[in-house]
């Protein structure tokens, strides 16, 4: 089986969860399949991940993006036009024509039985690909992620920026669900949900697993109330769901440590 896999990046370094869900995923993958990846990447920044994607798929095209820095000037000032556009900032920086000219070329080259499109950044701009089948991997209900996000903004400003970003957002990702030949969500309740707002009834459920052989008790045994949470603290539902964790279940979060915390996070 040849599968031509769209990918946001590079999956090393694996530093977000999306990444090590993904490069275990696809890892695996490629002892099954012939794996050609597409992603976008920072030319300053990722070039040791090229050599390293390139070792592990059959073969790896980079699409070269200078993207701003997240709080820049540059960033701001993307943010700002991108108001007047009908597609939400986070997929509008993905809707190159370099990205859909090299998937379409590699498409037409050659006879991949597959596209499979990791995340709505790389699905959403490749919407009129005439290869089928194509299927997505939404890792996320994105337009739910920017909504929430709008439930729980104070300020009028971000307020007017988070409802055009959601309500865009769900446009385009009910677009593409529905239009795609099958969907993979990481949970049921994610299927459940396409399948209320979209109507999308092709999807499956591939949940999140762990690598038990690596992640195990070793030497002594644990000290009770010690914990570790390993993931993206720049990712708001990590955020929330560590303050929640603090505030209803650690025992002894008082005041003081659940102000540290949110200044850690917050920064």
């Amino acid at each position: 089986m040849k599968i031509l896999l769209t990918l946001p990046g590079p999956l090393l370094p694996a530093d977000t969860g999306g990444k090590i869900r993904s490069l275990n995923i696809f890892s695996r993958l490629t002892q099954r399949a012939e794996i050609h990846a597409v992603s976008f990447v920072d030319p300053a920044r990722d070039a040791a991940a090229i050599s390293a994607m390139k070792a592990i798929f059959a073969g790896y095209t980079p699409v070269f993006r200078n993207e701003a820095r997240k709080y820049s000037a540059g960033f701001y000032s993307e943010l700002l036009a991108n108001q007047f556009s009908t597609w939400p900032y986070f997929l509008s920086k993905c809707n190159l024509l370099d990205f859909r000219r090299t998937v379409a070329e590699l498409a037409e080259g050659r006879r991949f039985d597959v596209i499979l499109c990791d995340f709505l950044q790389t699905a959403a701009p490749l919407r009129e690909l005439s290869l089928k089948p194509k299927v997505i991997f939404e890792h996320n209900v994105e337009f739910l992620l920017r909504k929430r996000k709008w439930e729980s903004a104070e300020e009028p400003l971000r307020r007017l920026v988070f409802g055009g970003e959601w309500r865009k957002t769900r446009r385009i990702e009910a677009e593409v669900c529905r239009s795609f030949d099958h969907v993979i969500t990481v949970s049921a309740d994610d299927q459940h949900t396409l399948q209320a707002e979209f109507g999308v009834t092709h999807a499956s459920t591939i949940p999140t697993g762990v690598d038990t052989d690596y992640f195990r008790p070793v030497g002594n045994p644990p000290e009770p109330g010690r914990l570790v949470f390993v993931g993206s603290m720049d990712w708001d539902p990590n955020e929330d769901g560590v303050l929640w964790f603090l505030q209803e279940v650690y025992p002894g979060a008082g005041p003081y440590q659940l102000h540290y915390y949110r200044r850690r996070i917050y920064r």
